[in-house]
C-alpha cells in the first residue's frame, strides 16, 4: 500500500468521521456525558463557532522555514474559544466548516491553494481539534464553564495538542515533497513557539473579558488583536 498517496484520503475520513460522532452527541443522538451530550446551546452557536474558526484561517501570517513559506493561523486562540462556548462533540465540525470555507474563500483569490490542499488543510486542523477536545476534557469540562485554573489548564493542555497535532499533520506535506521532517519539525516548531503562547493567552482572555461584560470584549480585543499581530511579524 502506498501509504504517502493514500495518507490525505484516510486524513479526511477519520476527520469526517470524527465530526459526525462529534455531532451526534452534540444534540444527544449518541449518549456519551463524558462529552456534554445532550446540552446542545443551539444551532445559532454553532454558527458562531464556524465564524470564530473562519476567522482565524483569514489572519495568517507566513513563516519561512529554509526554503520554503509556511502560513500559521490563530487557530489555538478560536481553538481555546470554541471549547468555552460549545459542547465538546462539536468543535470538529466548526473547525471543519470554519476552516474548509475559510480556505475555499482564500482558495478564490490565490489560484496556487488546490481543492487538494483545501481537503487536506480542513481534514489536518479537524482531527487536530479533535485531539485537543479529547486531552481538554480529560482535565475538566470546559463547555459553559467558570474559567478556574482547571478550566484554564485543561484549555492550555487542549490547546497545545491541537498545536502539536496541527503542526505535525502540516509538516506531513512537506515530508512527502521530500523535506528533512525532523529539520522541518523543528524549526517549525521554534517558529510557531512566540505565536502559539499569544494566541492561548488571547484565547484566555476573550473567555475572562466575555464573562466580566462583552461591551469590554468588543474595546479590547480589536488593539490586543492588533498588537499580537505585529509581535508576531
Amino acid at each position: 500500500m502506498d501509504v504517502p498517496r493514500r495518507f490525505p484520503a484516510l486524513l479526511a475520513t477519520v476527520a469526517t468521521a470524527a465530526t459526525c460522532v462529534g455531532l451526534m452527541l452534540g444534540v444527544g443522538l449518541l449518549h456519551w456525558p463524558w462529552l456534554d451530550a445532550g446540552r446542545s446551546p443551539g444551532v445559532g452557536w454553532l454558527a458562531v463557532g464556524c465564524a470564530v474558526a473562519a476567522l482565524a484561517e483569514f489572519a495568517r501570517l507566513r513563516v519561512r522555514v529554509g526554503t520554503t513559506v509556511v502560513e500559521l493561523g490563530w487557530g489555538e486562540a478560536a481553538f481555546v474559544v470554541l471549547c468555552a462556548v460549545l459542547p465538546a462533540g462539536w468543535v470538529p465540525a466548526a473547525v471543519l466548516v470554519g476552516v474548509g470555507g475559510a480556505h475555499t474563500a482564500l482558495g478564490l483569490l490565490d489560484k496556487r491553494r488546490t481543492a487538494g490542499m483545501i481537503l487536506r488543510a480542513s481534514a489536518s486542523l479537524t482531527l487536530a481539534a479533535t485531539v485537543g477536545v479529547l486531552v481538554a476534557r480529560a482535565i475538566a469540562a470546559t463547555y459553559g464553564s467558570q474559567l478556574t485554573l482547571r478550566t484554564a489548564a485543561a484549555l492550555l493542555a487542549g490547546a497545545l495538542a491541537y498545536a502539536l497535532v496541527g503542526v505535525y499533520l502540516g509538516t506531513r506535506q512537506l515530508m512527502d515533497d521530500g523535506l528533512d521532517p525532523a529539520t522541518l519539525l523543528r524549526r517549525l516548531l521554534g517558529s510557531k513557539l512566540l505565536m502559539l503562547l499569544g494566541n492561548i493567552t488571547l484565547g484566555l482572555l476573550v473567555i475572562a473579558v466575555e464573562g466580566v461584560g462583552r461591551a469590554w470584549l468588543v474595546l479590547l480585543m480589536p488593539p490586543v488583536a492588533w498588537l499580537l499581530q505585529q509581535a508576531y511579524g
